[in-house]
């Protein structure tokens, strides 16, 4: 079996590729978003192949990778059954298993921490049938238990999630071998737990004798305890957590809670060019003259003069104008002008949440655009 835990030390979070490097065929746990390209090396340096992406929890603190892994690779995503995200997943069952080569993953529900929440027990079956470690995500790190707050909402109260997740330590993880090694979602410096071990790994054995949530008598004191003295939330944790139910980008997702939302524009996501993020926001057809109209077949309107990249093909000239002057005037401020220059994979208008936006209505079967390196060749 080959493991290797990934760490980003900004956030305290840590991710693991693990696999059976006998058949070339890995998993990804709780991947970032920022580290997608990392595992991919790591797995082609072996190989290996990503067939499977789990989360262990819909993410509060940072934006997952799984989509993109997924994207990049054809794995399967794996997720807690309950999780509620809207994209296509497998939804595991506690107890349910995963098997890659020989390297095996059951799912363990562990609530509290998060209303749908598993541990993965990992076992290598080239070495031995008894389980080898479990990857515990936020339900019990190393030095706490996770903080029960962040999902709670509706009928999940605070306190109802904490003694959750007591009963998920106490009668799941607790039960099964003191030898097995332990690798949480988090290690110290985390806002998802407090006095956390800057050391990202320990057994399980080691915790029951001396993690300090585990040393309470009952359920009451363990929840009480809990709830005490919890940390802030973690910043834009709700834009977050949408993003990741989502499987947008939080740039996307804090973009559409802005111009939908909030000033009640229309806005078309579907012009998804794989190399960059594009938002179109529609406008009406004010000006209909057709010596203004762009077409999907040419990068020039009638009248020879050069298209403007940020208006989208199908719209006028005037119309992308005025839209632009009405969003400035609802208080959006673009991190950039308008320019008429495309410089290779980029675009002349950026919205301040790092969207590449086009202005227009986009007119039926024109929001396709060319691959990147060959519209810079023949655009600047």
């Amino acid at each position: 079996m080959f493991f290797r835990q990934l760490l980003v030390e900004e956030t305290a979070c840590a991710s693991y590729l693990v696999g059976c490097k006998t058949k070339g065929t890995f998993a990804v746990v709780d991947p970032r978003v920022e580290l997608v390209d990392d595992y991919l090396a790591l797995a082609d340096g072996q190989g290996a192949r990503i067939d499977a992406v789990f989360e262990t929890h819909l993410q509060a603190d940072h934006v997952f990778g799984l989509p993109q892994l997924v994207e990049r690779t054809g794995a399967t995503a794996y997720l807690p059954e309950g999780s509620g995200v809207e994209f296509e997943h497998w939804a595991l069952a506690d107890g349910e298993s995963v098997r890659l080569g020989n390297t095996e993953f059951r799912a363990l529900a562990t609530p509290g921490h998060a209303p749908a929440h598993h541990a993965y027990l990992v076992t290598d079956h080239a070495r031995s049938p008894d389980p080898w470690m479990v990857l515990t995500g936020d339900a019990l790190l190393v030095g706490d238990a996770g903080r029960p707050d962040l999902h709670a909402h509706g009928a999940h109260t605070v306190e109802q999630m904490a003694r959750s997740l007591y009963r998920s330590i106490t009668d799941k993880l607790l039960t099964l071998p003191d030898d097995l090694v332990l690798f949480a979602a988090h290690h110290s410096g985390s806002v998802c737990g407090r006095g956390l071990s800057p050391t990202p790994v320990s057994t399980l054995g080691y915790e029951r004798r001396n993690n300090k949530a585990l040393q309470f008598g009952s359920e009451e004191e363990f929840a009480s305890a809990l709830t005490a003295d919890t940390p802030p939330a973690p910043p834009e944790h709700a834009a977050i957590v949408a993003a990741n139910r989502s499987g947008r980008s939080l740039a996307l997702t804090q973009a559409l809670e802005f111009y939908v939302g909030k000033l009640g524009i229309e806005v078309n996501t579907d012009a998804d060019l794989g190399f960059m993020r594009w938002l179109t926001v529609k406008c009406p057809r004010r000006s209909r003259s057709s010596d203004h109209r762009f077409t999907s077949s040419t990068r020039t309107t009638r009248d020879s003069s050069p298209r403007a990249p940020w208006a989208s093909p199908g719209s006028s000239v005037d119309d992308a104008h005025t839209t632009y002057e009405e969003l400035l005037a609802k208080g959006v401020e673009f991190t950039e002008e308008p320019t008429e220059r495309f410089y290779g994979t980029g675009c002349g208008l950026r919205d301040p949440f790092g969207n590449h936006l086009r202005i227009g209505e986009p007119k039926e079967g024109a929001i396709e655009m060319p691959d990147p390196t060959q519209f810079a060749a023949e655009n600047t």
